[in-house]
């Protein structure tokens, strides 16, 4: 069932391929599910046209009324790939040398750089590769890596680049020229990279990685002089590149927490009297958020099965407030589990019709009263809470309400919001569900790994921590809505291939939708029709993530 980080960094790299990994992709936000009924290459456009966030409907929490509200759209690219040039070029020490009837190496061949034994475990790299060339055209054919993502760092004399992206980078006429990429390096693979050139003078690569520092790890001149193509490549030669020296001895891009942490969304609202609603799969076990042996029963269910903590929706209902405390309070008493809150400003917002600063506040009171419990999850000293519907939120107005809650507690909050609207060091989506078929899933996967790490590794950007989302499926065909939505558990086949494209976007925080949500039938929480099996499949991939994520 799950062939960790190789298949899913793999998955990542084929679908770049697929898509043309020369073109940079935009990120996909969490949206609402696209309706390929009406328009099959719908999904797909979503993929590569960055939009800005705006409200809509599908996968999202369901209000207790029951109608859900419609996550933001993808957020907007923050980098670019266009070339850019500096001052000055840079050179790595020991330069080429070139040695008279053909292709050489120089004295210093390539040398792995000292580090832990087990190396970057990701397979992403960030490189420099400088060619200084006398002959009139360079190509190069990269061997066990792809591009994810390149710019032009510095060209010289009358060097230009002619490609650059997939497994190819080439160049006409004599000088310098010098590329940054951002490599997805095959597991296990032999890398290396195979040149062809004009005889007119001798050509020199330089590999240096940029990931902890910039450290060379090999050099190659090519001084032949023939006119005479061998196998359609005028002048061959190759070198190869160490693996364990190209992808460095420290995870790249760095983790910005370092707990693996695997979170579901909770919803407190599911008492007795609502668990009698037809949801299609009808909950079995702890369901009733408003039994404290249940909801404590519930908890003990979730760590048992690889579930370090619960996201709780807030949305400013009174009757919920006792059951998000009594969620609270059992995971106090569970050694282990944390506790977040969601700020649901898309339902708050659709009754009020808009936020003001005393609505903020009143719920910032609310994440206040419940961050002296010792299950809050924090980062560092800081409760975190997760935001939902910030398409709905005046950026400054949230940013005085938090001024104000630190002028009033001394308390600042690790904001994880869906959207870049507000500033947050934290970032996620909520659902891949508009991903409804396995290659959307794997597009999503890649473009979000250029969008959240590569793009961003390419130029040294800080970027937030990120949370991706895992879902066994999705139904709202129960609900009324008018264009409803269906992805197919499949027997659990989804939610394996929802892990593996979210495992391999990198994530510092994986979100399971959900752990109760059953109008949308996106729970993992034992049901009459599916049984054990998500959470079984839950407990499989928490265990791989903990230990390699």
């Amino acid at each position: 069932m799950i062939e960790g980080w190789a298949r899913s960094i793999l998955a990542v790299a084929v679908a770049v391929l697929l898509l043309g990994s020369s073109t940079l992709l935009a990120g996909v936000g969490g949206g609402a599910p696209v309706d390929t009924r009406a328009d099959p290459l719908a999904p797909l456009f979503g993929l590569l046209t960055p939009t800005t966030a705006s409200p809509g409907t599908g996968p999202g929490p369901s209000a207790p009324d029951p109608s859900g509200p419609g996550p933001s759209g993808p957020p907007t690219p923050t980098t670019s790939n266009a070339p850019t040039t500096t001052a000055s070029p840079t050179t790595t020490a020991g330069g080429p040398t070139t040695t008279p009837g053909g292709p050489t190496t120089t004295a210093a061949p390539p040398t792995t750089v000292p580090g832990s034994a087990n190396g970057n475990p990701t397979g992403l790299t960030r490189a420099r590769i400088t060619i200084d060339s006398q002959a009139a055209w360079v190509t190069l054919d990269l061997r066990g890596m792809t591009i994810l993502t390149s710019r032009v760092f510095q060209t010289f004399g009358n060097a230009r680049m002619t490609s650059l992206g997939g497994q190819d980078i080439d160049i006409n006429g004599d000088g310098r020229a010098v590329f940054d990429v951002v490599l997805s390096v095959a597991p296990g693979a032999a890398t290396g990279i195979s040149m062809c050139k004009n005889y007119l003078g001798p050509a020199t690569v330089t590999v240096a990685r940029l990931t902890d520092g910039e450290a060379g790890i090999a050099t190659f001149t090519n001084s032949g002089s023939n006119t005479t193509p061998i196998g359609g490549c005028e002048n061959p030669g190759s070198f190869d590149i160490d693996r364990s020296a190209l992808v460095g001895p420290v995870r790249w891009p760095a983790r910005h927490d370092p707990r693996p942490l695997v979170l579901a969304n909770y919803y407190p609202w599911f008492e007795s009297t609502r668990l009698g609603t037809n949801f299609g799969d009808q909950p079995v076990g702890p369901a009733d958020t408003s039994n404290p042996a249940q909801v404590a029963e519930a908890i003990a269910l979730a760590a048992n099965s690889g579930i370090d903590g619960f996201i709780v929706e807030f949305e400013r209902s009174p009757d919920n407030e006792p059951r998000i405390d009594e969620a609270y309070n059992a995971a106090d008493r569970q050694d282990g589990f944390d506790m977040a809150m969601m700020l649901d400003f898309d339902i708050i917002g659709s009754r009020s019709g808009w936020i003001t600063p005393q609505i903020l506040d009143s719920m910032l009171a609310v994440v206040a009263q419940r961050a002296s419990h010792s299950s809050q999850l924090r980062v560092g000293r800081d409760p975190v809470v997760f935001l939902y519907g910030t398409a709905r939120l005046d950026p400054a107005q949230w940013s005085n309400a938090l001024d104000r809650l630190f002028g009033a507690t001394g308390m600042r909050l690790f904001v994880v919001s869906d959207s870049h609207r507000v500033p947050s060091p934290g970032i996620y989506e909520y659902s891949s569900s508009f991903a409804n078929t396995e290659l959307l899933l794997q597009q999503w996967s890649s473009g979000t790994l250029l969008e959240r790490h590569a793009r961003p590794g390419l130029v040294g950007a800080t970027t937030p921590l990120w949370v991706a989302p895992v879902s066994p499926g999705y139904d709202d065909t129960r609900l009324d809505r008018p264009n409803p939505y269906l992805v197919d558990r499949a027997g659990g086949l989804r939610y394996d291939q929802s892990w593996e494209a979210a495992v391999g976007t990198l994530p510092d925080w994986i979100m399971i939708t959900s752990w109760n949500e059953y109008y949308e039938q996106t729970h993992v929480m034992p049901g009459h029709t599916t049984g054990m099996l998500a959470l079984e499949q839950t407990a499989e991939w928490a265990a791989q993530f903990h230990a390699t994520g």
